[in-house]
Formats: structure tokens, sequence, C-alpha cells
């Protein structure tokens, strides 16, 4: 009976590892709120910017057309990096999903630092990640 018990547990925590928590930035692009991996976020030093957070955002689509297809719906998973303190963001890596899960497109890029316009979307998302994590 103890080795049943010691299975069940076992498996809850791994399965653990393979949950994701999505939390609501507030944010919206074209109807779809923009979510971040809760469970995911790290502190990382980039360079001389310390402190920075990386993590991934989610964001649903429809209709998107890639590569001369369009696919009726799907997700988009975005790895950003935000520094906080001097509200600078930077995208590395950008995967789109079909609605199955299997990848569509993957596309990588250099860290590049890009200044937060006040009141824009990744403004508002950049604030919600800085104020959730900090």
């Amino acid at each position: 009976m103890k080795v049943f018990y010691l299975l069940v547990i076992a498996i809850c925590l791994s399965s653990i590892s393979y949950c994701q928590t999505w939390k609501n930035t507030g944010v919206e692009n074209s109807g779809n709120y923009i979510f971040f991996n809760a469970d995911d976020v790290s502190k990382i030093n980039v360079g001389n910017h310390m402190g920075v957070l990386k993590t991934w955002l989610k964001q649903k689509f429809n209709k998107h057309k890639l590569g001369g297809v369009t696919y009726s719906n799907g997700y988009s998973l975005t790895l950003y990096f935000f520094d906080c303190h001097k509200k600078l963001w930077s995208i590395n890596e950008l995967i789109y999903y079909d609605s199955t899960g299997k990848v569509i497109k993957d596309f990588s890029f250099d860290l590049s630092w890009k200044e937060t316009p006040p009141g824009t979307q990744i403004a508002l998302v950049l604030y919600s990640i800085c104020l959730w994590n900090n």
C-alpha cells in the first residue's frame, strides 16, 4: 500500500513540471488576450542589463497567414526579455503553432533592445509582467 501512495505522489510531482500556469496580462491584441507563463519567469543578467525578466508570452490567433498559407486558428509563443528598470524589451524567439500544437514556423532573433513607447500594447505588457514579478 505504501508503494502505491509513493507511486501516486511520484506521478503527481512529475506531472507538475509539465503544467504551465498562464496568467492574463490584461492586454489584448485583435480580440485575443496575451498571457505569460507565470511558472517560468526568470530573472537574469544580460550584458549591462541587470535583473532582466525572461518569459514566454502566449497569444491565440484566428485566420493568420504564414508563408502563403492561412491558418484558421492556433497560437503563438514569444520569448521576451523585459528590462523593467530601463523600460526596454527584446524578442528572442517567436513560434507559431496550429490548433493541434504542431509548429508552423519558428523565428529566432538576435537580442536587440527596444524602447517602450507609453500607452502602447508592449508598454502595458511590460508593466504587467514587471508588476507581477517584483
